[in-house]
């Protein structure tokens, strides 16, 4: 059985390599030297093909991930330059005026239905009622959240 100081002054490593080495599956325990050798040298060639892992890094796997990326980023540039695409910066503008647009429109519903509302007499008190009913679902709608936490005030009262 040849030993880790004998294989190490034959390819010319430290002992330390060479445990690294066998840990790595490399170097197989109980090698010869022969052995030690041809999987050294099949690990050197390996490695200047640029197949082999290198300090922690497979280059093979790092080369695809970069070529991934590139073709990603340029997928992207391209489906924005056909119109496909929207920064997010556009979409949260977007979203904020339409937002807003339907907020206003909210705003005004109760003067335009109370007049709307056939039976009703007293007007005013039924604009009063309305404009507390929108706002009432425009909180509602302020604690909205993604992940549907938000509650309503009814909701929230139920709760007490």
């Amino acid at each position: 059985m040849t030993t880790q100081i004998e294989i190490a002054r034959h390819l010319d490593l430290s002992t330390r390599q060479i445990r690294e080495l066998q840990s790595a599956g490399v170097l197989s325990k109980g090698a010869t030297l022969d052995e030690a050798r041809l999987a050294y040298i099949r690990r050197l060639r390996e490695q200047a093909a640029g197949r082999a892992a290198t300090n922690g890094l497979d280059l093979a796997s790092e080369r695809a991930r970069l070529a991934k990326m590139q073709a990603d980023k340029l997928e992207a540039e391209l489906a924005a330059k056909r119109g496909d695409m929207i920064s997010l910066t556009e979409a949260v503008m977007g979203w904020s005026d339409l937002v807003n647009a339907f907020r206003q429109k909210m705003l005004s519903l109760p003067v335009r239905a109370s007049d709307s509302i056939p039976g009703i007499t007293d007007r005013r008190n039924a604009e009063r009622i309305l404009t507390g009913m929108v706002y009432e679902a425009l909180s509602e709608l302020s604690r909205w959240k993604p992940d549907g936490t938000g509650e309503s005030e009814t909701e929230a009262e139920d709760n007490i």
